[in-house]
């Protein structure tokens, strides 16, 4: 918890660039420059390849 909250985490090499952008993204120190919830629906990583369940339609959401 030090290291993330420091902004110092270890990154697996195994991952993709796609997933390490928006992992440093959502761990970002500073809460001003974190991504929102909407920065990382938008964010490639979830537009690529995944349900259509998990992005519902405005009327499913109220």
């Amino acid at each position: 918890f030090r290291k993330i909250k420091s902004g110092i985490f270890p990154i697996p090499e195994y991952l993709n660039k796609t997933v390490v952008s928006l992992l440093c993204n959502m761990l970002q120190v500073d809460p001003m420059k974190r991504a929102t919830i909407e920065d990382v629906k938008k964010h490639d990583w979830f537009q690529k390849d995944l349900p259509g369940y998990l992005f519902p339609s405005p009327v499913e959401q109220v």
